[in-house]
């Protein structure tokens, strides 16, 4: 859409500033009262506590990742963490909220990870008068203002199907309602992810890897990438219906230990070998309630705490298989797996909406900035 306005190069719609300090990431959680803002997808890093290292700015920015391409738009007081970060001052010309849009609309090629401040310098941005660029804001903020709505109602949903399972079974570990105990490995096997050659012309076949694991407890094959491997993928290595995969092994210890249920009637999937698989006594266990029981905070304590330290580096079929299990009435189990379901619907009519509204918004973004 042509809206008749002027462009103007990067010079004349920003400029850079250079942060007073840079805080080392091993320092993130050293404080409590100034945001640390880094490349990082999370919008917060961590905190800091000596006011002396703010990066002044006179007016609200927006923070690239030279890296990672992430994009925050920052009004507030802040320090930077550790490398990468490009702080750009919007000029008198431009909103920093309008220029935060334009650069995500943008969608900005990966260089891998080389850096990317070099492609920002080339765009040319749109200017239409200040009063016009906070209309197109107020627009894409009510929009997003929806989606984080949505999403809140996603947490909330979240946390009723935690506090249900806590209210229903009780701390498992403490196990105060004195349900029956064995260890998961009297009633579970465990499988190590396949380690795969790719391949430019290989075997095709669904993959799960660390990626599908983040703000997800179900995904089916279909909605899974699909790789090309030398290997054949024997029997054994492919999942079936109802199947739980653990992140086994990733950089982020924080996802160490995570779970996902896996839901298709298709034997045309594989998991990775940073995963592992567990597969249960349907007779003993509901499928529902053994995720939500690998996934609740009392067991997710208990996996990290089994390694050196404060934190598992890696999870094994050993921590695994001694897993302390309550064995509640199957018929219990089934009667909170039906709540959960439902549960779980009211969440997919909450994503179909997200997705909806996120579709609204990339069409207003490309009304408003594909010229």
């Amino acid at each position: 859409m042509n809206h008749g306005w002027k462009h103007i190069t990067s010079e004349e719609c920003f400029s850079t500033i250079t942060p007073k300090c840079k805080i080392e990431k091993m320092n993130y959680s050293s404080g409590s009262l100034i945001p640390i803002i880094s490349q990082e997808e999370d919008f917060i890093s961590g905190y800091w506590d000596n006011y002396n290292d703010i990066t002044p700015h006179i007016r609200p920015i927006v923070v690239f990742g030279d890296h990672s391409r992430v994009l925050k738009y920052i009004d507030f007081d802040f320090v930077v963490g550790a490398d990468g970060v490009k702080i750009l001052l919007p000029s008198e010309l431009t909103d920093a909220k309008f220029l935060y849009y334009f650069l995500k609309w943008k969608d900005i090629p990966s260089l891998g990870y080389s850096r990317h401040f070099k492609l920002l310098k080339e765009f040319t941005y749109p200017c239409p008068s200040l009063d016009f660029q906070h209309i197109v804001v107020a627009q894409l903020d009510k929009l997003n203002e929806l989606i984080e709505i949505k999403r809140k109602q996603l947490n909330d949903l979240d946390a009723l199907a935690q506090s249900l399972f806590y209210e229903t079974f009780g701390d498992p570990l403490e196990n105060s309602k004195q349900w029956n105990v064995g260890m998961l490995s009297e009633y579970a096997t465990f499988k190590n992810g396949l380690n795969f050659t790719p391949a430019d012309d290989g075997h095709k076949i669904k993959c799960l890897g660390v990626g599908d694991f983040k703000s997800k407890r179900f995904i089916k094959a279909e909605n899974l990438p699909e790789i090309n491997i030398v290997e054949t993928v024997s029997e054994e290595y492919l999942l079936k219906d109802g199947d739980i995969i653990l992140v086994r092994s990733n950089g982020n210890k924080a996802l160490i230990g995570r779970s996902i249920m896996y839901l298709s009637d298709s034997s045309s999937a594989t998991f990775s070998g940073f995963c592992i698989r567990c597969r249960y006594n349907r007779e003993i266990l509901a499928p529902l309630f053994l995720s939500y029981y690998l996934s609740c905070g009392a067991i997710r304590e208990y996996i990290t705490s089994q390694g050196r330290g404060c934190n598992i580096s890696n999870l094994n079929q050993k921590i695994l298989s001694g897993i302390p299990l309550i064995l509640p009435p199957l018929s219990l189990q089934n009667e909170f797996a039906a709540k959960i379901e439902a549960i779980e619907e009211q969440k997919r009519l909450i994503e179909s909406s997200i997705a909806d509204l996120e579709t609204l918004l990339a069409s207003r973004m490309d009304y408003w900035f594909n010229e």
